[in-house]
């Protein structure tokens, strides 16, 4: 568990990327904090880091992706 200190850190940490997100990408864009989950779960919601991050941090370490690392496409 986190201490109040490191967690409110971490929040603010995630405000600022929000913030950049939506600063930098298209109006038209599809920001993380908009993104919807099939379930609600409460832990990546209260988290730090972003929900494509997540989403592209589970992609990047399935078994299922990991088959690609040794081929190419010629």
């Amino acid at each position: 568990m986190l201490n109040k200190k490191t967690r409110k850190l971490l929040q603010s940490l995630r405000l600022k990327l929000d913030q950049e997100e939506a600063r930098r990408l298209s109006p038209f864009a599809c920001l993380s904090r908009q993104a919807v989950r099939r379930k609600n779960e409460p832990k990546i919601a209260e988290g730090h880091r972003q929900q494509f991050a997540l989403d592209a941090d589970r992609v990047l370490h399935s078994k299922a992706y990991s088959r690609y690392i040794d081929k190419t496409q010629v």
